[in-house]
């Protein structure tokens, strides 16, 4: 089995197609690893998450 490589422009046109946007999901970078704070994503650009995980901290508070 090949192993396919696609860019962040080809995964964000997939899942255009089966996931209909919303104020949920405007985040259009793909992650392929992270460490901390920081996130990778799968065209090697890096970023710094500044809003720590907002979402999991609230799962944790409530």
């Amino acid at each position: 089995m090949s192993k396919t490589t696609r860019t962040t422009a080809e995964w964000q046109e997939a899942r255009d197609h089966y996931i209909p946007r919303g104020v949920g999901n405007g985040n259009r970078n793909i992650a392929k690893s992270g460490k901390g704070a920081e996130i990778t994503d799968i065209d090697g650009n890096r970023y710094i998450d500044f809003a720590g995980a907002i979402g999991s901290l609230m799962l944790l508070e409530h």
